[in-house]
């Protein structure tokens, strides 16, 4: 999650560390890509979407049991516990839905 002032100010937002930058701006960026790279693998894109319009949005790729996020390839049941933590730890009632944004199967 971006700070107040890495949300009004992009061009300090852009100087992060590439690790922060990815998890907290651009993930989308990286989801996309990573589809791009393995077009013929079977991955979904997935979208951490928060409930009551709170902060935490995140985009990631899974093809079902592995998840690829900003840091590495991990257990999808982990990448969401870790981010449902920390989110928790800010936001004491946050909750999130999963959402399937798009599908790419190996027959395309």
């Amino acid at each position: 999650m971006r700070t107040p002032e890495g949300s009004s100010d992009v061009f300090l937002s852009w100087r992060r560390e590439d690790m922060v930058f990815f998890a907290a701006g651009v993930c989308h960026i990286l989801a996309h890509m990573l589809l791009s790279l393995h077009p013929n693998e079977d991955f979904d894109l997935i979208y951490i979407k928060p409930v009551n319009k709170q902060p935490g949005n995140h985009m990631y790729e899974s093809g079902g049991t592995w998840a690829f996020g900003f840091n590495r390839w991990s257990l999808e049941k982990d990448l969401l516990k870790v981010n449902e933590t920390f989110a928790k730890d800010r936001y004491p009632n946050w909750n999130y839905e999963r959402i399937v944004i798009e599908k790419v199967c190996r027959s395309i």
